[in-house]
């Protein structure tokens, strides 16, 4: 992927984190955040999975899953 496009997709995905913490305000759980983010992003066209779990390798080992709070594009992890 290239820089620009990788570039897009972040600006889409802090113009819909100001779109929710507009919407929403403050004093909800993660979780509620969570559910309107990836609705939003959805909104916006992207793809958006909440808590994909990801298999880390490092040197050629599987060493552990991660668990995201959103995976976008199958490419960019928001915790």
């Amino acid at each position: 992927m290239t820089e620009e496009a990788m570039n897009a997709i972040t600006e889409k995905i802090i113009g819909c984190s100001y779109a929710v913490a507009n919407g929403l305000g403050t004093g909800f759980m993660e979780r509620v955040y969570r559910n309107a983010l990836v609705h939003e992003l959805r909104k916006a066209g992207m793809k958006a999975e909440p808590e994909c779990h990801v298999e880390v390798i490092y040197d050629g080992v599987n060493v552990g899953t991660f668990i995201t709070d959103i995976l976008v594009e199958e490419t960019v992890v928001v915790e």
